[in-house]
């Protein structure tokens, strides 16, 4: 009785909400966290967004309607704070694309009226492109709202606007960043504890794997640096990008191969210190059978690694980081989603079949971006590197 009575006490519970009558088939949600002293969870049916409000013990206290959001809505985000809840949406009318932002108090209720934070003009209607990207620090004290322009292949301009972490405006820019390839895009943004904003140039070339910088913004747009990832040996796939901020470093990761439609033979990393404003760090680790033994039970080792991504980087205080990956696969031969990321239009980064919202592991927001404004309009889809085709 008394190891039932500990296993008992152990035992993990949990509790579930019922089905509200609102609640249809095909209904879209996101679980927002708790908020005051009950659980939030956003609602979508059709052209109805709601703010559905929990106690403890999962029974709806209150259901608010987001009246206040347009029937075109196209994208919305939430960014939670201790008494309020920030609404970041976007909306389309005519060819004007709107950038707004609402203000709810802990009753789900507007604190105030919504607010245009910007537009981006002659976007064909109808094409649901996703202009404006938000992105926050890991401290959460500092937003950032931007969005790129690829209409004039000589050069990309960013524009740039940053906030607290109670989106109180800081600053705004818009730089150019010559390019002189059509075909060169920006990906992987990561804001700094510190304000400073850091991505990726990635350019096509003939015959060889695509160019890649790291770029570096100080906020405010002050200072510009663009610093190449030096690297004429490896076929990088889906570079990821992270920002050490106990030591003021970036940090860039890929698992690499050696040859086009190769297997992955290693990670690939380079370190990038903002203080110096220079590369400290680029150098290859091989994994070893060892290494790959430990991930498959297939007498070839050489494909252990060939469905794995890297899902996210863990930074330490003292400088040490932890690459995690997952393997992303099916079991069905010949499937278009039995490799991960091919080369030639793969299932997860073909833009034509999947955009980041409804892909099915719902990862990488800003490896795949778009952007329209200034007259015309450019889905600028970044590469990362190899992206495999091992079929």
């Amino acid at each position: 009785m008394l190891i039932a009575l500990v296993q008992i006490a152990w035992a993990q519970s949990y509790v579930v909400s019922g089905i509200e009558k609102t609640d249809k088939e095909g209904m879209q949600y996101e679980v927002l966290g708790k908020l005051g002293n009950r659980y939030w969870v956003y609602k979508k049916n059709g052209t109805v967004s709601t703010i559905a409000q929990y106690n403890d013990q999962m029974q709806l206290v209150k259901q608010n309607d987001l009246t206040f959001l347009p029937s075109s809505v196209q994208q919305i985000e939430f960014i939670k704070r201790d008494q309020q809840l920030f609404a970041f949406y976007q909306f389309q009318n005519n060819k004007t694309v709107y950038a707004a932002l609402a203000t709810l108090n802990v009753e789900g209720q507007l604190k105030s009226e919504p607010v245009i934070l910007d537009t981006a003009q002659n976007i064909r209607p109808g094409s649901r492109a996703k202009i404006f990207n938000l992105i926050e620090s890991d401290d959460h004290q500092k937003i950032m709202l931007f969005s790129v322009n690829t209409s004039n292949p000589a050069s990309i301009k960013l524009k740039t606007s940053s906030y607290n972490g109670n989106f109180e405006e800081i600053a705004d820019a818009t730089i150019s960043i010559n390019s002189n390839n059509k075909k060169s895009t920006l990906s992987d943004f990561a804001l700094a504890n510190n304000g400073n904003l850091f991505c990726l140039r990635n350019t096509t070339q003939n015959n060889a794997a695509p160019a890649v910088s790291l770029i570096y913004l100080s906020e405010g747009g002050r200072e510009v640096i663009e610093s190449s990832v030096l690297n004429t040996q490896f076929l990088l796939d889906d570079i990821r990008l992270k920002i050490d901020n106990a030591n003021n470093r970036v940090l860039l990761n890929s698992f690499y191969a050696i040859s086009k439609k190769g297997n992955i033979e290693g990670l690939f990393t380079y370190i990038w210190d903002a203080n110096t404003k220079t590369a400290v760090l680029s150098s290859a680790n091989r994994f070893t059978d060892a290494n790959r033994a430990l991930l498959t039970t297939k007498r070839n080792l050489k494909t252990a690694l060939d469905t794995y991504y890297i899902d996210k980087v863990n930074t330490q205080s003292n400088g040490d980081f932890i690459v995690m990956a997952e393997s992303a696969e099916t079991y069905s031969n010949r499937s278009a989603f039995s490799r991960w990321d091919y080369f030639w239009g793969g299932p997860f980064y073909n833009p034509f079949i999947f955009n980041y919202w409804y892909r099915p592991f719902g990862f990488y927001p800003w490896t795949r971006f778009g952007w329209a404004g200034l007259g015309a309009w450019d889905l600028g889809w970044g590469w990362g590197g190899l992206g495999r085709d091992l079929s």
